[in-house]
Order: structure tokens, then sequence, then C-alpha cells
């Protein structure tokens, strides 16, 4: 069971999801499409499909048990280092667009997930793609990083980060990001750091002299032969 909305909703996550280190707890779900992941002063932007919509968000959170295993073998099988070797989702919170027309296009339909799971220390954003129909060009997917800057992939029925087509998945309770991109597995750290450039000290001003101004050119005196010399 769920709920269902047409229209500008939030809602609540039912736990606290850490994103990049800030705790969130509600998700703001618009009627065209957009998300964004909300907490006390923090506000992270999360898109699956970055197209305007026109239909219905079915949106949980995720209480059985048998879904909640499942999620966490996906979680183990895509992340198999040994911090999430032995991961066990305890909450989970899901929003669905299903065969969702285009908004300028009712012919384009589109069904995908959204799927936020922790175990209360690490957290994993799941993207699920079930169909997607293209208005034109190709479409893209985006996510708020570390800095609140979007990271954009391009999704498909075929492809995917984690192996399983149609799936693209990525840890976002630190600032590591995993992403395929032309077949190779990135992986990228954000860090929070200044850079200072040493700069030379600036030369000292040099005074200039004043110009003269230019007057007629002197008259040079013709040679005088020797002999007319007294």
């Amino acid at each position: 069971t769920g709920a269902t909305s047409s229209r500008q909703t939030t809602a609540a996550l039912g736990f606290t999801f850490i994103y990049f280190g800030q705790a969130t707890t509600a998700l703001e779900i618009y009627a065209d499409g957009d998300n964004y992941l909300v907490g006390v002063g923090v506000r992270f932007y999360l898109q699956p499909y970055f197209i305007r919509f026109s239909g219905n968000s079915y949106y949980r959170q995720v209480t059985a048990a048998s879904q909640l295993s499942a999620l966490s073998a996906q979680v183990r099988a895509a992340f198999p280092a040994a911090s999430a070797a032995s991961f066990s989702a305890t909450n989970a919170f899901v929003n669905t667009r299903y065969l969702d027309a285009y908004l300028a296009d009712p012919t384009k339909l589109s069904s995908f997930q959204l799927v936020l799971v922790t175990d209360g220390a690490m957290s994993f954003l799941i993207f699920n793609y079930e169909r997607l129909d293209q208005p034109s060009g190709t479409a893209a997917s985006s996510y708020a990083s570390a800095s609140n800057t979007p990271v954009t992939f391009s999704p498909s029925l075929t492809g995917s980060n984690v192996g399983t087509p149609g799936r693209y998945m990525f840890r976002v309770d630190q600032g590591i990001i995993r992403y395929i991109m032309k077949h190779s597995l990135l992986n990228i750290k954000y860090r929070v750091s200044c850079l200072y450039v040493k700069r030379r000290p600036p030369r000292p001003l040099r005074r200039r002299r004043p110009r003269r101004r230019a007057g007629p050119a002197p008259r040079r005196r013709s040679p005088i032969s020797p002999s007319r010399r007294v």
C-alpha cells in the first residue's frame, strides 16, 4: 500500500536518510517529475528522468522484510567491498512513475522508480527503468552530489553501472560516486578543499620621465667649404 499524488506533495520517509553527511527525512515530489530530498536546512535535487511528465506518482515506505531483504541483496551484489558486504537494509522508500505521459506528447510513456535504501549508516540511491519513450534526442538523469551540484548520466533499458540492465545504483552517504562511462567503472571522491595559488609580489611602479614636447627640428648648418674660411 502507498499514496498517489498528481500534484506537488511532501512525503515523510518515516526514517532518517543520510545523504552525503546530511540528515534528510522527507521527499518533495512534483507532478512534472522533479524530486527533492529535504531535511533541516538542506535540500537535494533528484531527477530519475529529465523530461516533464503529466501523470501520477506512487510512493510508499518499504516495511516488508522480504522486500528489504531483496534490496539488501541488490546492494551487496553491486557493492561487494568489505564495507557493504554485510549490508542489511532497515528502511527504504520508493517513488514510482508508471506509464507516465510526456507533457508535450501524451503518446510517449515511461515507467521508472526512485528508491532510497539504508541500514542507518550507509545510504544508497537506486534508479530502476522499465520503459523509456524518449521524445527527442537523449534524455538524462541527475542527482545532487556532495557539493550539491548535479551529477548527470544517460539512462537506458540496456545500460547499467552495476551489471543489471535498466538499473543504476549509487552510494550517497559519503563523498564517493560509482558511475560507469564507456564500459569503465570510475570511483570519484569529492573532497572539500581550497586551492591557494602563490602569486608573485607586484612589481614596484616605475616613475616615468615626462616626455618633452616635440618642437621644430633644429636647422642644420650647411658645412662651409675650406675656400670660404677666413
